[in-house]
């Protein structure tokens, strides 16, 4: 597999073949098959990268962003489905870090801008839901640790302790 195509390819082209790498990934999950569709999500995200940073004629500023989002939310999905947080918690920082960094950037385009505004909204709530899962899993282990360090009552009294 090409990690990139030809800037000769189409943009419309580009972004069908990153639906299809998407879907394809999609599908692999639903089978429970996680690290395919992880293979098949980086894949993805080549593409979207490339849409994202070629700006190829045919495809407007929001399917780009959408693109590019997208793939990293289903990352993370993988990774969170393969016990690695923290990789997860990497792929959805990196989105939303991008779209803030654009919507500050005086050089990229009105349309650009406006397109990151709007796909701001589903990778802050990603990483929210990454939050509170790590917190509760965090929560989850305190407990874990606290009841097996817990020493269990000998039915005597401590040392010490006058009896009546």
């Amino acid at each position: 597999m090409s990690s990139r195509f030809p800037s000769s390819v189409s943009g419309p082209l580009l972004l069908r073949e990153w639906e299809r790498l998407t879907q394809t990934g999609v599908e692999a999950s639903r089978d429970n098959r996680p690290e395919q569709a992880l293979a098949w999500h980086e894949h993805a995200l080549r593409v979207a990268h490339q849409l994202f940073h070629d700006a190829p004629a045919g495809v407007c500023a929001d399917d780009r962003l959408a693109a590019f989002v997208v793939a990293h939310l289903n990352l993370a999905d993988c990774f969170n489905t393969l016990s690695q947080p923290v990789s997860a918690g990497e792929c959805i920082n990196c989105a939303h870090h991008q779209l803030l960094a654009l919507t500050r950037d005086d050089h990229a385009s009105a349309d650009l801008r406006s397109a990151a505004c709007k796909h701001l909204h589903h990778t802050f709530a990603a990483l929210t839901e990454h939050h509170n899962r790590c917190a509760a899993r965090e929560r989850e282990d305190a407990m874990e640790r606290q009841a097996h360090s817990v020493p269990m009552p000998s039915g005597n009294p401590p040392p010490g302790t006058l009896l009546h």
